[in-house]
């Protein structure tokens, strides 16, 4: 009886070891499974398996989208006779508030011939036909941003020169402002223009290399895309300074 014993613990080892090894040469998946505002990221490359919250699966792969907090936002000078692009401008959240609270259209369009200058980009940009959100996106505020988005507003309507708002948040934004739109809609990374032009292309053609990185190895955009003629970032480049940074992510 005793010799049986033993045979069975032996038997019971030699199973555990087999499926120990089967299991430490098996590559698992990345998987995701969500719980209320928490994302439970499992990846092999990560074999710390972490929780994250705002976690977005971006062309294939998860980025962290860190929580966007209200706390240190510096409020605008307040006029009631403020329109929703005013309100923008002068950073009056609470103007911006109201109005949509009054039942204005937040996904309307700025049908102005005026030009508007980025203090951030140090040039002036044509404004026709951009929306309230595109208006928070160039003046990078993320809390007008964040309002709209959480209400309603189509981060996917295109100004008159075809940009929506990440394409314009590459070309003027920061990485805040991109972040915050890729967590709002993941998809929007596939965002072009009407000559097929992407983020990075835009972000090409206003020296905006502060984005590139971000751009490049966080969403994981191709830095070699083309546009429909074929050309790429380098050809809609200006300065030195940008076509050199391009070049060290890969341009050719």
């Amino acid at each position: 009886m005793k010799n049986i014993k033993v045979s069975k613990s032996v038997l019971l080892i030699s199973l555990l070891s087999i499926i120990l090894i089967i299991s430490c040469n098996k590559k698992d998946e990345a998987s995701v499974s969500i719980n209320n505002n928490s994302t439970y990221v499992s990846n092999p490359d990560n074999i710390y398996h972490k929780t994250y919250t705002n976690v977005v699966k971006v062309q294939g792969k998860f980025v962290n989208m860190n929580a966007y907090s209200f706390a240190d936002r510096e409020e605008g000078e307040y006029n009631e006779n403020d329109d929703i692009f005013s309100a923008i401008q002068n950073r009056s959240l609470k103007r911006v508030m109201e109005l949509i609270e009054e039942g204005e259209d937040i996904n309307q369009t700025y049908d102005y011939s005026d030009t508007i200058y980025s203090e951030f980009m140090n040039d002036d940009y044509a404004a026709n036909g951009t929306t309230p959100l595109i208006f928070a996106v160039f003046y990078r505020d993320l809390g007008i941003m964040k309002y709209l988005l959480d209400n309603g507003a189509d981060p996917y309507i295109t100004d008159n020169d075809g940009w929506n708002a990440f394409l314009w948040a590459c070309g003027t934004g920061n990485v805040d402002v991109i972040k915050m739109l890729v967590q709002a809609d993941p998809n929007l990374v596939d965002s072009q223009n009407m000559y097929d032009a992407n983020g990075l292309h835009m972000a090409a053609l206003n020296d905006n290399i502060e984005v590139f990185d971000y751009l490049v190895n966080t969403l994981g955009m191709d830095i070699n895309s083309t546009d429909e003629d074929g050309d790429g970032v380098l050809y809609y480049a200006n300065d030195d300074e940008t076509i050199e940074k391009l070049k060290e992510l890969g341009a050719e």
